[in-house]
């Protein structure tokens, strides 16, 4: 059940990017959904580094805070995240330089999922440290074998969930080792 001043605060944004719309300025809006009392994600858990990386202070992950395709500029991610095939994003993981290191990877499935915010939806991350991150597959590096053939697992930011990987591309987040 929501409140009403969860509703009141949500009408406040809408009428301010209609406002900074109507103005000639440009607004992203996210239609994030988080029930009161529900976030299992601390506020503080996720300390911003200053240069586009977030410290996960519980397991010792340093994460890029925009999708691939985006980069942090201005405090914000720029463009949109582009969806790539999996062999592609172990590529990239490879070839990737961002804030001082070269040692980026695809997170396993369990660290994928370990920044998952299971009080919301639409999308199911903390939105003050992954912005950009869109309802949609993000890539892990876990696979599992399904009959005769493997399959890349994968999360479902909407809400989540593990899935999978029947698609022929995905969403990218890197992270890497701090401890």
């Amino acid at each position: 059940m929501r409140s009403n001043s969860g509703g009141r605060l949500h009408r406040f944004w809408l009428s301010a990017a209609v406002l900074i719309l109507a103005l000639g300025g440009s607004v992203s809006v996210q239609a994030q959904t988080c029930p009161a009392g529900l976030h299992n994600l601390a506020n503080d858990r996720f300390v911003d580094q200053g240069d586009g990386t977030v410290l996960d202070s519980e397991t010792g992950l340093l994460w890029l805070r925009c999708s691939w395709g985006s980069q942090w500029a201005v405090a914000q991610c720029d463009d949109e995240p582009v969806q790539v095939p999996w062999s592609e994003a172990l590529t990239l993981a490879d070839e990737l330089v961002s804030a001082g290191s070269a040692n980026w990877r695809l997170p396993n499935i369990n660290e994928l999922q370990s920044i998952v915010e299971w009080g919301c939806f639409d999308p199911a991350v903390k939105m003050l440290s992954f912005p950009d991150v869109v309802n949609g597959r993000y890539w892990s590096s876990s696979a599992r074998k399904v009959g005769e053939s493997g399959v890349v697992l994968t999360v479902d930011f909407y809400n989540g969930r593990v899935r999978d990987a029947t698609l022929d591309s995905g969403y990218v987040l890197f992270v890497r080792q701090m401890q």
